[in-house]
């Protein structure tokens, strides 16, 4: 039931008009990364998964100025 309730607020967000940033916590290892890896593969063509903790340099991203980039042409 959670993993349906879970997925229902995905494509909530995913449908929404004015997206914002997706944010998801909660407890360690309850299958929070399995389930957005499951969604994002159904739902698009193309998903970019950043691991702040396994690529230490992954932060650098966020050095300087951050600019919205619009990649629907892509």
């Amino acid at each position: 039931m959670l993993k349906r309730e879970i997925s229902e607020r995905l494509y909530s967000w995913k449908n929404e008009n004015k997206k914002k940033a997706l944010c998801v916590i909660g407890a360690r290892q309850i299958g929070k990364t399995t389930i957005i890896r499951e969604f994002a593969r159904k739902e698009y063509e193309y998903f970019v998964e950043v691991n702040f903790i396994l690529d230490k340099g992954a932060g650098q991203i966020f050095d300087g100025k951050l600019d919205k980039v619009d990649l629907s042409g892509l």
